[in-house]
């Protein structure tokens, strides 16, 4: 299991490499939305940008939760997230736990933010299993592409598979 995180991890970096010195050349056109459209029916209102345009250091995380505090430090910028993994780290938040989770991901202390996505302490809040829930409800990104890495024909895939 570590050693497909790590594995995660550093295609993902890679892959973040690859798009930063990509996206400095193609501008991208960004939604930038101030309300959720899915509850107000609002349209997105789009600007060009170009996106990744400052490269940054990749780190490599033993959980995909760990990537939180990395990831708020761009949460200004709102960039996209290619997120190449097999799991979509798409299991919601405990209903009970979901506005903390979400506070402490916008605004907790560094600290804080640790003691909730530790998996070996007694309560952790955010989950590996979790990680994209929490960071799209926290408004990490303005959107994320999933790829998923496969080596079978695509032609095969089907959503009964999922």
């Amino acid at each position: 299991m570590r050693t497909q995180l790590t594995l995660l991890a550093l295609g993902l970096s890679a892959l973040v490499v690859f798009l930063v010195h990509y996206s400095r050349t193609h501008p991208i056109p960004v939604p930038v939305q101030t309300e959720d459209p899915v509850l107000t029916g609002a349209p997105l209102e789009s600007v060009t940008t170009l996106l990744l345009e400052t490269p940054i250091t990749a780190a490599l995380f033993e959980t995909p939760s760990e990537a939180l505090p990395v990831w708020r430090t761009f949460q200004a910028l709102r960039p996209t997230l290619v997120l190449f993994a097999n799991d979509p780290l798409l299991l919601p938040l405990p209903e009970e736990l979901r506005e903390e989770a979400i506070r402490l991901v916008q605004k907790g202390s560094p600290d804080q933010l640790a003691r909730a996505i530790d998996i070996q302490s007694a309560a952790p809040i955010v989950l590996p299993s979790m990680t994209m829930d929490a960071a799209l409800r926290a408004g990490l990104f303005s959107r994320v592409v999933w790829v998923l890495p496969v080596d079978t024909d695509p032609s095969g895939l089907s959503l009964e598979v999922f």
